[in-house]
């Protein structure tokens, strides 16, 4: 599982054909490209008639991209033990699992979206006959999934990706609906109240009180007031990390041991 946690915008998304009967491994694939949030390739492989070839053939479709599946791992493992005992390349693609991402939709209480609305496209996804047609709608739910519990990060700082579960979902908690709009920052600037906006307000005191640094620190702030706003998502964004408690890093801790 890929160990950022963040919306990925490059992959390609991977619907298994079932085995045949008596049979494991998938009797063929479905996979679709996906660019940003465009599909702008597809492919179907079917592994019945040479299986080795099939499989050669969606490998080099799928080159290094990250696949996209929906509670369908064990057909990897299947497909990578066959070609293990064939002497074969492994796909060692990084591999998202959607229902896994659907049930953290689940339980968060924060996210951007509607989460009623996704977890009600999983259930039409489910109803869904035409490979094709599953792998394109699969890649639509990932990315609204993704965007409800991920999206917050943006402007955050790129560490935020790269804290385990507990510790980024702590940081979601406490850090979604609180952006910043650099219209506004601009607007206040004009009364002097930009940084009680940005987070400091004992600066504001010191700004009104010289009048913008006898105009100075006015045409200062008018040019860096992008870097003002950065430097408030770094300053919330370690506040934030701070108040995280020892017990959520030591469960997070605790139980990739178990599973490592």
């Amino acid at each position: 599982m890929i160990p950022a946690r963040f919306k990925v915008h490059n992959y390609c998304s991977i619907v298994w054909t079932p085995p045949l009967p008596g049979g494991k491994i998938a009797s063929g694939a479905t996979v679709v490209r996906v660019r940003g949030e465009q599909i702008v390739d597809s492919a179907s492989f079917v592994f019945t008639k040479d299986m080795e070839a099939g499989l050669m053939d969606m490998r080099k479709f799928l080159d290094i991209d990250m696949l996209l599946i929906y509670d369908s791992r064990s057909q990897l493992k299947e497909i990578n033990d066959f070609c293990f005992r064939q002497g074969l390349p492994l796909f060692a693609n990084t591999f998202l699992d959607l229902k896994e991402l659907l049930e953290e939709v689940r339980e968060s209480d924060c996210g951007n979206g509607n989460k009623e609305d996704i977890l009600r496209d999983e259930k039409n996804y489910l109803q869904i006959k035409d490979s094709r047609e599953q792998a394109e709608k699969i890649s639509a739910i990932y990315l609204e999934a993704a965007g409800y519990l991920f999206d917050y990060e943006e402007p955050y700082p790129l560490w935020i990706k790269y804290l385990n579960k507990a510790e980024e979902r702590f940081m979601a908690k406490h850090l979604s609906g609180r952006e910043k709009s650099l219209t506004k920052a601009y607007l206040l600037l004009l009364l002097g109240l930009h940084y009680a906006y940005l987070g400091r307000p004992w600066m504001t005191f010191l700004y009104i009180g010289t009048i913008g640094g006898c105009g100075f620190w006015f045409l200062l702030d008018l040019f860096r007031m992008p870097y003002l706003l950065d430097m408030y998502y770094i300053y919330l964004a370690n506040k934030v990390f701070r108040q995280i408690p020892e017990e959520t890093r030591t469960r997070e801790t605790n139980e990739l041991d178990h599973t490592g």
